[in-house]
């Protein structure tokens, strides 16, 4: 399961009225950052998340 960190981040980016291409990459940085496997599923959230 994603860190309470992670999951905080991936909230403020889901508010985010960004393009799918803007976020993809945040979320890769995000990933890299942390350098939790659990983190990797973070992308996958963001797409199901955004309308």
């Amino acid at each position: 399961m994603a860190t309470p960190h992670a999951m905080i981040m991936l909230n403020n980016f889901a508010r985010l009225p960004a393009p799918r291409a803007r976020s993809r990459p945040a979320t890769i940085f995000l990933h890299k950052r942390s350098g939790t496997a659990s983190t990797a599923v973070v992308p996958g959230l963001m797409v199901s998340a955004e309308p």
